[in-house]
């Protein structure tokens, strides 16, 4: 099968991605995609690298991306646009706290995101922006499988 897989990083201030494609069962090294909005609550910027190619840049206007949720919503349709028709295999996302509960790999079920969201007292920097990440991608992708 080919297709592509996402790796999403949803900080407090800036949103990290990259797309590695897949054929044939073996996922590329290099990603064909990767980059960034930063600035989320100041002053948004959207970079992005083609293949290896020096990033296209461009300042966003706080309209187009008034919080986070716009963000990740204009970078991960960035990418949908970018990708055309090709599927999204998985998407896998930085959560930063697991608890003692979660320490290996987790399929982002409902039920994992709930227990997740409970840990956040222990990153409360941090993990709301990577559920939001979560919540956001699902919506864009949710026929993949979603893995923190």
């Amino acid at each position: 099968m080919s297709g592509a897989v996402v790796t999403l990083n949803a900080g407090s201030s800036s949103v990290k991605f990259a797309v590695f494609r897949a054929a044939d069962g073996a996922l590329e090294t290099a990603p064909a995609l990767k980059g960034q909005i930063s600035g989320v609550n100041s002053r948004p910027a959207l970079e992005i690298s083609v293949d290896g190619a020096p990033p296209e840049k461009r300042e966003l206007s706080k309209s187009e991306v008034p919080d986070h949720a716009a963000a990740l919503d204009l970078l991960m349709g960035d990418i949908e646009q970018r990708l055309g028709d090709e599927t999204v295999l998985a998407v896998g996302h930085r959560v930063v706290h697991g608890g003692l509960e979660f320490s290996a790999p987790l399929a982002l079920t409902d039920d994992a995101v709930a227990r997740l969201a409970t840990l956040t007292p222990l990153a409360p920097g941090h993990q709301p922006h990577n559920l939001n990440g979560v919540a956001v991608a699902r919506r864009h992708w949710p026929d993949a499988p979603h893995v923190a």
